[in-house]
């Protein structure tokens, strides 16, 4: 698990960083987050690693899944949990 500090909270450039430097495989936020990183992303030349994406509080939007498969090379496993009370016990599930 990879967490940011406070100071990172905001920039999707060091979220970027992070993920590649620990090779991450699941996201797990809102939308807007991994939309923040996809704009980032999409200015890179390195592929995400990502295999599986949760996201969950808020609506999709459709370009989303699109964005998401350029910059992975492929589309991972995205998962659409709803909102986040449902998340977090659907998340619960699966251990």
């Amino acid at each position: 698990m990879v967490l940011i500090s406070d100071d990172e909270r905001r920039d999707a450039a060091s979220w970027l960083q992070l993920v590649h430097e620990h090779g991450v495989s699941v996201w797990n936020s809102v939308p807007i987050l991994l939309d923040m990183l996809l704009v980032v992303a999409s200015h890179d030349s390195r592929s995400l690693p990502l295999k599986t994406v949760l996201l969950s509080g808020d609506w999709i939007g459709l370009d989303l899944p699109v964005r998401l498969a350029e910059c992975c090379g492929e589309l991972p496993k995205l998962v659409a949990m709803g909102e986040l009370l449902r998340a977090v016990f659907g998340l619960m599930l699966l251990r």
